[in-house]
């Protein structure tokens, strides 16, 4: 049975196995401040998520694992979808969120990952040497992490319309490399900047129109879809009629 988990609010939380595991929805849900017991000893990502697992509108800030990743994905031909969500300010051994190496598939739609510190990488997706972790990012922002914003050895990826803090050896189309311009301050700081780059440079296909961003605004403002988890309200110019 699919579980589902919305308007939810998980803070302070000590865990020694998993925060969360199953399959089923995590939506418009803020996960914060939580931590592994016994000083870092836990051996378990604070989420392990299974097949058909979608997590929608979330904010994941302030956490810590001590195992590989804070948030393991899909494997063995599963799927998993990330849209819409903030990862920002955890620290996890390796990765942040990991799209294993079996053959899964894990498909992130305007995720944004900020200030992060995971050494290994903010995102990955890797080869075992017989399978592949699939992966397709697509209007995603990635920037202020620690170290690489995507360690990828999978031989299947997608990698579109993202914005990097800096160029890497992976391949892609409609990619960015440039400060994204946060807001900076109050309850969300990682909303952009009505002079961000990232403002209409995002890939518009048929989903885009009837998705809306993590505060429930319509995803198309301007011209074309935002990069990263918010989409911006701010004034893109006026048109003046003289009569």
């Amino acid at each position: 049975t699919r579980g589902r988990i919305v308007n939810c609010l998980f803070t302070d939380c000590n865990y020694f196995n998993y925060l969360i595991t199953g399959s089923g929805d995590i939506v418009d849900t803020t996960i914060r401040n939580c931590k592994p017991t016994n000083g870092g000893a836990a051996i378990y990502p604070l989420m392990l998520v299974g097949g058909g697992m979608i997590i929608n509108r979330c904010i994941i800030t302030n956490n810590v694992t001590a195992t590989s990743a804070l948030l393991s994905m899909p494997t063995w031909s599963n799927v998993g979808t990330i849209k819409n969500t903030l990862f920002a300010k955890n620290n996890a051994k390796h990765y942040i969120v990991d799209c294993g190496d079996v053959d899964g598939y894990s498909k992130l739609t305007n995720v944004t990952f900020a200030d992060n510190v995971a050494p290994t990488g903010a995102l990955t997706a890797r080869n075992n040497g017989n399978y592949n972790g699939k992966l397709t990012a697509i209007n995603c922002l990635f920037y202020g992490n620690s170290a690489k914003d995507i360690h990828c050895t999978s031989k299947v990826y997608t990698i579109a319309n993202c914005n990097f803090a800096e160029k890497d050896d992976l391949n892609g189309t409609g990619n960015i490399y440039v400060d994204p311009c946060f807001k900076e301050r109050g309850e969300h700081p990682y909303a952009l900047k009505g002079r961000s780059p990232c403002i209409d440079a995002g890939q518009t296909a048929d989903w885009v129109e009837t998705d809306v961003d993590i505060q429930g605004t319509p995803r198309i403002k301007g011209r074309k879809v935002d990069i990263g988890c918010y989409e911006s309200v701010a004034a893109r110019g006026f048109r003046m009629i003289v009569r």
